[in-house]
């Protein structure tokens, strides 16, 4: 029944039902789940056939279901690793440098049992419909995964497993982590992370001050290639006292020069 069900719904959808209206399906909550993914599919060989544009799929809000089993616009969803994406965030998550709560990953059930030729067509056909593009998504998922590498180099390289990151209510604080020096003495951390190698270093005033105001137990943890290969490099803040106060802004020319150690998790 099953397969007679998807048979009169090809039939629906390809003499029937035009592409905006396929979407509109993909979004009404009363839509079956099992209509959805043959919503999708047919959607995905109309692109294929040049029928209808990403553009246009993109306009018509088209959502895609994801692992949590949620429809989302694909903008706000990455590729896992089962399609072999050129970033795989995912491995992030696994590692525990993301907060799974934080990110959707495209759910891999439209290439079950498919081959290397069809995994890269459905990967192109999202590519299209400009998977992962969300800015706000991309900036929370760097963010993050600065802060758990920052929390991961003081718990496995200094055994601080007191190392916590600040609440929304304390940030006015002027850093991100609070830690312990080897005395026992805390330890301020203000991280700064980016998905480029060597980004230019943005101080706020509150930020910088704090800085002055505690040299010797405050760091810059610099959180590099966040997405692909996370790696930490540390600014002590006696580095950086003599810096002219405003809000800061280090060179990516000046900061690597400062940098004391450098650290790279496991992944």
């Amino acid at each position: 029944m099953r397969e007679k069900l998807e048979d009169v719904w090809d039939l629906v959808i390809e003499w029937v039902l035009g592409p905006s209206e396929l979407v509109k399906r993909l979004r009404d909550s009363s839509t079956s789940e099992q209509e959805k993914m043959i919503v999708v599919r047919r959607l995905k060989e109309l692109w294929k056939r040049k029928v209808v544009s990403a553009e246009e799929l993109i306009k018509e809000e088209f959502v895609i279901r994801t692992k949590s089993s949620k429809w989302i616009e694909p903008q706000k969803a990455l590729l896992p690793s089962e399609y072999k994406p050129y970033t795989n965030v995912e491995r992030l998550v696994k590692a525990g440098l993301l907060d799974s709560d934080l990110v959707e990953f495209v759910d891999p059930v439209f290439i079950e049992n498919a081959n290397e030729d069809e995994i890269a067509e459905w990967k192109a056909f999202l590519e299209d419909l400009k998977v992962g593009s969300d800015e706000n998504m991309i900036k929370r998922i760097v963010e993050n995964v600065g802060i758990r590498v920052a929390l991961k180099y003081e718990r496995e390289v200094y055994n601080i497993r007191e190392a916590r990151p600040l609440t929304e209510s304390e940030r006015y604080k002027g850093y991100d982590i609070e830690s312990k020096m080897p005395d026992g003495s805390p330890k301020y951390i203000e991280v700064k992370a980016s998905r480029g190698y060597y980004p230019d270093i943005e101080l706020t005033r509150n930020e910088y001050q704090h800085i002055l105001n505690h040299p010797e137990r405050s760091f810059v943890y610099v959180v590099t290639d966040a997405l692909e290969n996370p790696t930490l490099h540390v600014i002590p803040g006696t580095e950086l006292k003599d810096l002219i106060p405003a809000r800061i802004t280090i060179s990516c020319w000046s900061w690597p020069s400062k940098v004391k150690e450098v650290w790279k998790p496991l992944i």
